[in-house]
């Protein structure tokens, strides 16, 4: 079966089926553009898709960073001179990478770990 015939039946099988194995409000707003970006793009690389970036996995990094990261970094290189520290740079590209925004998030999740160990707050800032 052809993959957009497929998706197409997935689609109708999805409207008639019981509410409880219907989308929920959150995926059921996306999916009329989800399945408009499947459609153009296909199903082959779907993991590039724009989408991907949006709903299925967090994004930290700035939108500057995204694009283009030499103008970020000829700052870092500037707060370097000027401060004469490689501390200030390096929390500068961090904040824009999402570095730390990440490792903040990962910490909560490793104090939640239910491991037999104390959770380990050292890394937190």
């Amino acid at each position: 079966m052809d993959p957009q015939q497929r998706l197409k039946l997935m689609l109708d099988d999805m409207e008639h089926t019981d509410e409880l194995y219907r989308a929920t409000r959150f995926w059921g707003a996306a999916l009329g553009d989800l399945t408009q970006e499947i459609q153009r793009e296909g199903f082959a690389n779907f993991r590039a898709h724009a989408s991907v970036r949006v709903m299925y996995a967090p994004i930290y990094s700035s939108n500057q960073w995204q694009k283009n990261t030499a103008p970020l970094e000829r700052v870092a290189e500037l707060l370097r001179f000027v401060s004469r520290s490689d501390r200030l740079p390096d929390l500068f590209l961090d904040d824009h990478s999402g570095m730390r925004a990440a490792a903040r998030e990962y910490a909560v999740f490793r104090a939640g770990d239910p491991t037999e160990k104390a959770p380990d707050f050292s890394a937190l800032t």
